[in-house]
């Protein structure tokens, strides 16, 4: 037996406003019809759940663990934690993960997945989303293609449980070799990087310094160089385009949101974990101007803090205004939700007739405006329907 209801909310999301007066009827899980009412409403606003961009549901157990203020010494450092987790700590910190952002109002995730326990964390929750398996070949033991080997394997038993999408989640262009980056770039599956993320990445490609080079000399790495810079490497390599999620881009100039525009590639914003690695400033507003999809993501517990969408949009909208390049709140509203969706691939995230998408209600007493809401949300103020 299937269910219809007519919802009356206080206000509608519809596409990039809030929308008074309507009511919209879903049936079976799909939306039937919106239209005009004059009835009085029976409950709060109503919106696409919130898209995650970017996740580390594994590193959940590293909250308030690790230093802030200095990006190079944090990888580090949750590099050597890494070693000494448990497993059994690892898969209870990604149920635990993954329910917060079920609970946060979180309906689709883009979850980068090192060790085998995001894809059944997701199941479990009910979370929808793209499960990026991920690589690193520079400095691992065993050789490059042992290293690929075992990332197909842990690809393959995830998805025993999870049945959404998978991807893979190519590193960092100085942590995954060249060859490995053309190798997948020609498969044609989705792919996720973190690009431009610091300005020691860009000393790296620029001119071999800078901490990165350093410790890549240390271990005995090749540098990989560009004079250009990072963006400018992937796109040399083939590895830039449509299906391509670039996560962070905070140290990049004009001609990298160029090329990342032309290449049809999108963009996952994390602001809050940005503030904490202290990386520059993303410059949002310019890759939206320029037609990049831009999606808002969480990164993880140990470098974004709490799940809660809310603060992560606040947080956008006030870098957005340090860089005096300010974006609106409807602009950050559709990067948590519509655009984010789209920029992992996804174009039916909206709530429009024939639509199937994943509704939230927000309930906050006399939040009217979407700037209300993002200024005083919170993730208990979220229900889903």
């Amino acid at each position: 037996m299937t269910d219809s209801v007519v919802l009356r909310p206080q206000a509608v999301l519809v596409d990039r406003s809030l929308e008074c007066g309507l009511s919209v009827e879903v049936y079976d899980g799909e939306i039937v019809h919106i239209g005009e009412t004059s009835d009085r409403p029976d409950c709060g606003i109503l919106s696409p759940a919130f898209v995650n961009a970017h996740s580390h549901l594994e590193y959940r157990g590293m909250a308030e663990s690790l230093p802030g203020g200095d990006y190079t010494r944090f990888i580090r450092e949750i590099t050597q934690l890494k070693r000494g987790q448990s497993p059994e700590s690892v898969q209870e910190d990604c149920r635990r993960a993954a329910h917060e952002n079920r609970a946060a109002g979180v309906g689709y995730l883009a979850e980068h997945s090192d060790r085998p326990y995001s894809g059944q964390a997701m199941a479990e929750a009910g979370l929808e989303g793209v499960l990026f398996q991920e690589v690193l070949t520079v400095a691992e033991g065993g050789g490059v293609e042992q290293k690929l080997l075992e990332c197909e394997r842990r690809l393959d038993s995830q998805r025993e449980v999870f049945k959404g999408a998978t991807g893979w989640a190519l590193h960092a262009p100085y942590t995954v070799d060249a060859e490995v980056f053309r190798r997948f770039a020609r498969r044609g599956d989705p792919i996720s990087v973190h690009v431009a993320e610091s300005l020691a990445e860009r000393d790296l490609f620029e001119h071999g310094t800078g901490p990165i080079a350093d410790f890549l000399v240390s271990v005995g790495a090749p540098l990989p160089r560009h004079s250009q810079g990072p963006v400018a490497w992937l796109s040399e390599l083939g590895v830039l385009g449509k299906g391509v999620q670039c996560v962070h881009v905070c140290a990049v100039n004009n001609a990298d949101i160029e090329m990342i525009s032309a290449a049809h590639a999108s963009v996952a914003h994390c602001p809050s974990s940005n503030v904490f690695l202290a990386c520059p400033v993303a410059p949002v507003k310019r890759l939206l101007d320029a037609g990049v999809t831009v999606g808002l993501g969480l990164d993880s517990a140990a470098s974004g803090g709490a799940i809660d969408m809310f603060k992560e949009m606040r947080a956008c909208l006030q870098q957005s205004d340090e860089r005096k390049e300010p974006i609106t709140s409807a602009q950050v509203w559709f990067m948590a939700t519509t655009g984010g969706a789209e920029s992992l691939g996804l174009g039916d995230w909206r709530i429009e007739v024939g639509s199937k998408v994943p509704m939230i209600l927000i309930e906050h007493p006399g939040a009217s405006s979407l700037d209300d809401l993002i200024a005083r949300g919170v993730p208990q103020d979220v229900k889903w329907l």
